[in-house]
């Protein structure tokens, strides 16, 4: 059974006799599309004749790849005791973390006298780095329940030179009929290269991405003001680049 936009048919509705569900999902982010498919598969699974069994699928794209879908394998991070007790000011022992951890769906795997192998589930997307994990433990072992301790950095606020100097600016351009616009430091390649009919260059790249627009630091300010320019072609306004 094909469930495409659940309104759209009488045919893919669901009900108690259903036996068969295929899960197919759409979009132009790979790494979005395979969290919500891991999340959908997740949950559906349980109510299987088999609970937590799923069919997978071979998917075949334009370049001719094949990967199969849904990839359930758990991501494993690798951490120690200190460093989560450092994030979450707590002072445990290693079979405490662990049991704090469990209590947040994150089984644990003592490797060493103070070193831990953390599986994320594949409902855990949230997951992307060992200080997730030192957040989960505060969570679990309770905010309540930590010390409070003074602030080892006393700061007093002031406005720096440099803001005040770009806020008086911002303020003139905005009098003299000018939108400001805010974007992002992070872009494609495709966007900061391609779509704009240039060569590759060097440029700072984000080692191991995980969403596609935000691979590099931009080399230029006009590919992120023409996305702007694009996302707002709807909008009654006269926009000039100079």
């Amino acid at each position: 059974m094909a469930m495409p936009p659940i309104i759209n048919s009488e045919h893919t509705r669901l009900t108690v006799n259903t036996k068969n569900v295929f899960i197919d999902i759409t979009g132009l982010d790979l790494t979005k599309s395979h969290i919500v498919l891991n999340t959908l598969v997740a949950m559906f699974s349980i109510y299987c004749q088999k609970p937590f069994t799923v069919e997978a699928v071979e998917i075949q794209n334009q370049s001719n790849e094949r990967f199969i879908t849904p990839n359930i394998n758990q991501r494993v991070f690798e951490t120690n005791i200190n460093y989560l007790n450092k994030l979450a000011s707590t002072k445990l022992q290693v079979n405490e973390i662990a049991n704090y951890l469990e209590r947040m769906s994150l089984k644990c795997e003592i490797s060493g006298q103070n070193e831990l192998k953390v599986h994320a589930p594949i409902t855990r997307s949230d997951i992307l780095h060992a200080c997730d994990i030192a957040e989960d433990l505060a969570i679990s072992f309770g905010y309540n329940n930590i010390s409070k301790q003074p602030a080892k950095t006393l700061c007093h606020g002031s406005q720096q030179s440099i803001n005040k100097l770009t806020d008086l600016m911002r303020l003139e351009f905005a009098q003299a009929e000018y939108i400001e616009c805010l974007t992002m430091a992070l872009i494609s390649k495709k966007d900061n290269f391609f779509n704009m009919n240039k060569e590759e260059t060097e440029c700072v790249q984000i080692m191991e991405s995980k969403v596609a627009e935000f691979e590099i630091f931009r080399t230029s300010l006009l590919p992120c003001l023409l996305k702007t320019v694009e996302a707002n072609k709807a909008v009654q306004v006269h926009i000039s680049i100079n």
